[in-house]
């Protein structure tokens, strides 16, 4: 080998060597995060809605709970672990808290916290009433002239909480006229009890001038049902039948409309749960088996609703009480995960569980109803067990 390829020999390998030293950046993955399909969604009262989670697979969750501001106005159901129902119940607006937790840590998250503004709606088109000045219905006697049946719709009314039934009556021309007889009334909720059946005598003087945005003005008869007067039940939703026949005899068949709001027994009275005996503490655990933090229960109360769909309720179970230790001393705020399973009772038979979570807190801050929520629950005996976590 000459001096000059031995030069440039010593050359190449100097290269490599230096080249070997420096390190060269990868590529780094995007950290994939969960989010909401919608931030707000608007349901109308009685209808539901699907939002679902993006962003990750269903397979990298956990576990997916829910906590909702105000379950009176609505509320919402994990059914997929990706995708959500949001069921709307009373008009107004509410947040719900959509808890996720990923099998694997994410970028050293593994609980993500997204919230959904929920907007519920009355569908007010065919809504009802009656003009500050009431048109004065005809007082003859048209019983002999009225030869059809029509606008038979039921409708509840909270203000005076009642529902008012109607129907109008017309001539063989299809004018609307009024008349006298007798309605036959029949209401049977969806879990198959008759909660009311009666017979209301109607006249002339029970037909007024009624307006809404999608029918007008109409002449119609309106009988009205007091909540009072219907036998509370375990379903809010059913059916009523209409049965009329004029004091001629004239005779109008059956017929059925479908009905909701109406009364509930309470669902406690149902859905009867053994409370565990409070105070009791319990704490979440690291992987090394050393406490992470502590809390006190102080409150342990439940409610429990009626589905909108089948014969099962929705129990929320709301916690009370205190953090009592963390692991990092005072002045550190965490978030503490109270879990629960629900029991049939003195059996080992786990119907549920579910698990609420208070707000970041640190040692000696209180918390007051943090919701745990149990859904499709069935009518019957049971037990809860309030567990220490890990």
């Amino acid at each position: 080998m000459t001096k000059h390829n031995k030069k440039h020999l010593a050359v190449i390998l100097m290269v490599s060597l230096l080249l070997g030293l420096i390190s060269v950046p990868t590529a780094t993955k995007a950290v994939s995060k969960p989010k909401l399909s919608s931030k707000t969604v608007t349901v109308v009262k009685g209808d539901e809605a699907t939002v679902k989670i993006l962003g990750v697979k269903k397979s990298n969750i956990n576990d997916v709970s829910i906590n909702v501001v105000d379950d009176d106005i609505a509320d919402a159901v994990n059914e997929t672990k990706t995708k959500l129902t949001v069921y709307g119940y009373e008009s107004g607006s509410t947040t719900i808290k959509v808890i996720i937790d990923l099998k694997k840590k994410n970028a050293g998250k593994k609980k993500y916290v997204l919230k959904l503004n929920v907007i519920v709606r009355v569908q007010d088109s065919s809504i009802y009433t009656q003009p500050p000045v009431q048109t004065t219905a005809p007082v003859s006697d048209v019983n002999g002239k009225v030869k059809y049946i029509s606008d038979r719709s039921v409708e509840y009314n909270t203000e005076y909480s009642e529902h008012r039934v109607f129907f109008s009556l017309k001539d063989a021309s299809e004018s609307r006229v009024t008349g006298s007889g007798k309605a036959v009334i029949k209401i049977t909720n969806e879990d198959g009890a008759v909660v009311y059946t009666q017979t209301k005598v109607f006249s002339q003087q029970d037909f007024s001038s009624w307006t809404s945005a999608l029918n007008g003005t109409r002449l119609m008869c309106c009988l009205h049902i007091l909540d009072s007067e219907i036998e509370k039940g375990t379903a809010k939703k059913g059916s009523l039948t209409l049965e009329v026949t004029l004091d001629n005899g004239f005779h109008f068949d059956e017929y059925k409309m479908s009905i909701g709001e109406l009364p509930l027994v309470e669902a406690t009275s149902v859905v009867k749960i053994e409370l565990p005996q409070v105070p009791m503490t319990l704490h979440d655990y690291s992987y090394d088996n050393t406490i992470r933090y502590s809390y006190q229960l102080t409150d342990i109360r439940y409610t429990a609703e009626k589905n909108y769909s089948g014969s099962t309720y929705t129990v929320h179970v709301y916690y009370s009480g205190k953090k009592t230790y963390d692991y990092r001393g005072s002045g550190q705020s965490s978030m503490c995960t109270i879990a629960g399973k629900l029991y049939k009772a003195n059996t080992s038979t786990v119907v549920d569980s579910a698990s609420g979570h208070t707000p970041s807190i640190d040692s000696n801050d209180s918390f007051e109803n943090v919701d745990a929520t149990f859904y499709n629950i069935p009518a019957g005996d049971y037990k809860l067990e309030v567990l220490s976590t890990n």
